[in-house]
């Protein structure tokens, strides 16, 4: 059920994160990367992240192996999260995040960063689409840049899914036989 996830979420974030900052003090552990599932305009992330922090106040989690906390630092030091819109760059990207982080922000968070640790749009080898995430690409960091002060990290994942035709042998070398 969903309530069985956010609860999930939190004990693994609690202890994972115990580990985490046990380990190397000085590391940052951020939240399970999250996805839109397709669409950023459902506001899924915004509301996931608001039962998450609801679930930390409660002061009920740990559920196990642990000592009970409402403090978010015990959970993690950042977000993380792919800001998918699968039908490409929306001009309300900026807005739908700044939403996520205002959350953050209710919830006494505010200097914590967020990483987009996967974002892109398909191209499927198309140059009209090539054109369009190109310009999609710019668009993104530049709003990350400008926009969005708490983007720690943006990671475009599709970068090479372009017009490059990697299955031809000429781009992958085990296909032509050199394995080095």
């Amino acid at each position: 059920s969903y309530n069985e996830m956010i609860a999930a979420n939190l004990d693994y974030m609690y202890h994972a994160n115990k580990g985490i900052v046990e380990g190397n003090p000085n590391a940052v552990s951020l939240t399970p990367g999250y996805t839109s599932m397709g669409n950023m305009a459902s506001r899924e992330l915004e509301y996931f992240y608001g039962d998450l922090y609801d679930g930390i106040k409660s002061g009920e989690y740990p559920r196990v192996g642990g000592k009970k906390t409402a403090d978010p630092d015990d959970y993690f030091g950042g977000l993380a999260y792919h800001p998918y819109n699968f039908s490409g760059w929306e001009e309300n990207f900026v807005e739908y995040n700044n939403a996520i982080y205002n959350v953050v922000e209710k919830n006494g968070d505010i200097g914590k960063k967020v990483y987009f640790t996967e974002v892109g749009w398909y191209d499927d080898f198309n140059n009209v689409k090539i054109e369009k995430q190109t310009d999609a690409i710019k668009k993104l960091y530049a709003a990350c840049e400008k926009d969005m002060w708490y983007v720690e990290s943006c990671l475009y994942f599709r970068f090479y899914n372009c017009e490059y035709d990697w299955m031809k042998p000429h781009f992958h070398p085990v296909l032509q036989g050199n394995k080095h």
